[in-house]
């Protein structure tokens, strides 16, 4: 390290005259010094403070606001910024993102777990908010006949636990009335204050004696780490789609929810003392927690569900589905989804231009049409109207009674049905998979400068019309009846249109042979138009 620091020496002997070449390194001035000296000083801690940023201690936390607070006000005070900051929310949220940037520079090899878990406690700091790694004993609260919130955590524990109600409140030396008073006046003074909640939880989280007390199978739950991570993520993605998750996990893995909830108060304990547990926020537990959704959203959505099979309009579809950014989606369903594969190959400007993403769970059958332009998805919503959706991710079967209309990277996790599905995107690439099979009745269209196309199932169509400039289509089976037509781009018909002919259809023309198979015989020039004629009717073929 040293070395690379201050300069590498190399001699060389040149007629006899020695020639010394020194290498300096340039040395970092202002505010890059400054954070790489913040970098060092937290790197060499010893042990760990319960601040509000993970590794720092409390003066180096005042060092990082320091820098923070300047680039902020810089911000603000750029010209072009003018007009961008105008809430309390929006200036918070600038200091998140700013915020998560500077803690990169700083460590910049942090895990990505641990970028979210910093996240999550400086957005509660920001907020105004305690947290397990801030909370502390300190409380304006006096003892209720002389149990304090400790001891009726304690006490309130022992029992939910098992032991017997009359002897736990004996050994507190209070009776049952009174014991009747303390659990009112501590359960109102936590309905007003969310720091006693969470000494609560703190308190009645289990100690090493406790755990012993456990079923064998309990105690599995704070003594293995990933065994309680697939547990919980079973519990937790239950809930999210509204089913009883205490039902379900006690049948699936055979704990209470009693036991649970202990182990997740252990843990969260854990997370706040220990940093390099992170049980919540590794990516481990989000993937099998995506994972189980998926599952129970099938099992929801089976045939024996009594709400299978609702249908509802494009505008039902909006207000079910769940509008995030990018990085929420990503989050959500884990970097290595399939929804997310064409990412890889881009880059963070790209990245960026990628707006926002629409994200359902569950089968859509859809009465209409059935249109990713955001207008249509929001009728009626000004603000929603005009947001950029460049991915619309389907976990489920999606049917459609009339037409489907693509224009952004659309994927779904099951069958697709409708009259017809066209693709449709002037300049923009797009990235299209259905992980099932795709059955139209009156054809499928793509008209785009650049698609890739995958349809892991069959495609089931009277025929395919592409006009594409350059992309794949991987389609892995297609009907043998199929006809394969060769459209227009910025009116030039393609006639060698390769992604047609690598279907490998028995039969393939271009628009300008279409009369030959069909009772096409106008001088048509735009494929969009072509297509229309074909959904409504107006072409047959022979």
């Amino acid at each position: 390290m040293f070395k690379k620091l201050f300069g590498k020496k190399e001699s060389t002997n040149k007629q006899k005259e020695e020639e010394v070449k020194v290498f300096i390194r340039p040395q970092k001035t202002g505010e890059a010094l400054e954070i790489e000296k913040l970098g060092q000083l937290v790197r060499d801690n010893v042990t760990e403070e319960k601040t509000e940023i993970p590794y720092f201690n409390r003066e180096q936390v005042k060092m990082f606001e320091d820098i923070l607070d300047r680039r902020v006000q810089a911000y603000l005070n750029d010209p072009d910024n003018e007009g961008e900051i105008e809430t309390e929310e929006e200036l918070i949220s600038l200091k998140q993102d700013i915020g998560q940037r500077l803690l990169n520079e700083i460590l910049p090899d942090l895990t990505i777990a641990e970028q979210e878990y910093f996240a999550v406690q400086y957005s509660a700091k920001l907020q105004g908010m305690e947290t397990y790694r801030t909370v502390t004993e300190d409380n304006d609260y006096e003892s209720v006949h002389g149990i304090d919130i400790k001891t009726f955590a304690e006490g309130s524990f022992r029992m939910a636990s098992g032991e017997d109600g009359d002897a736990v409140i004996d050994s507190y030396g209070v009776s049952h009335e009174q014991w009747g008073e303390i659990t009112i006046a501590w359960t109102e003074r936590m309905k007003k204050d969310n720091k006693l909640v969470m000494l609560y939880s703190q308190y009645m989280t289990p100690s090493e004696v406790e755990v012993n007390n456990f079923s064998e199978a309990g105690q599995r739950l704070v003594q293995d780490r990933r065994y309680f991570q697939d547990v919980y993520a079973y519990y937790q993605a239950a809930y999210s789609l509204d089913l009883d998750g205490a039902k379900l996990t006690e049948e699936k893995f055979g704990h209470s929810s009693f036991d649970i909830q202990q182990a997740s108060q252990f843990w969260a304990k854990e997370d706040a003392s220990n940093y390099d547990h992170n049980v919540f926020f590794d990516p481990y537990f989000k993937e099998r927690q995506n994972a189980y959704e998926r599952e129970l959203n099938k099992m929801k959505s089976s045939s024996d569900n009594p709400s299978s099979g609702i249908k509802f309009d494009l505008q039902d579809f909006g207000q079910q589905a769940k509008l995030m950014d990018l990085e929420a989606c990503i989050t959500k369903l884990g970097s290595n989804h399939q929804a997310l594969e064409f990412l890889n190959t881009k880059d963070e400007e790209e990245m960026e231009e990628l707006g926002k993403v629409l994200l359902f769970q569950g089968d859509a059958n859809i009465v209409g049409d059935f249109s990713t332009y955001p207008d249509e998805i929001f009728k009626g919503d000004e603000d929603l109207s005009e947001e950029e959706i460049r991915l619309i991710v389907i976990l489920g079967n999606l049917a459609v009674s009339k037409d489907a209309h693509i224009n952004t990277h659309f994927y779904v996790e099951g069958n697709v049905t409708a009259k017809s599905v066209d693709i449709l995107s002037d300049d923009e690439e797009q990235n299209i998979t259905f992980i099932g099979d795709c059955t139209v009745t009156t054809g499928f269209f793509i008209s785009n400068s650049m698609i890739n196309l995958v349809i892991t199932g069959e495609l089931k169509t009277p025929c395919i019309l592409t006009a594409v400039r350059e992309g794949k289509i991987k389609i892995n089976k297609v009907n043998t009846n199929a006809i394969g037509i060769n459209g227009y781009v910025d009116d030039e018909e393609l006639g060698t249109d390769t992604p047609i002919k690598n279907i490998g259809l028995a039969q393939t023309i271009s628009v300008d042979n279409l009369a030959k198979i069909s009772n096409f015989d106008e001088d048509v020039m735009m494929t969009e138009d072509i297509i229309k004629d074909i959904i409504d009717g107006d072409i047959k073929f022979n």
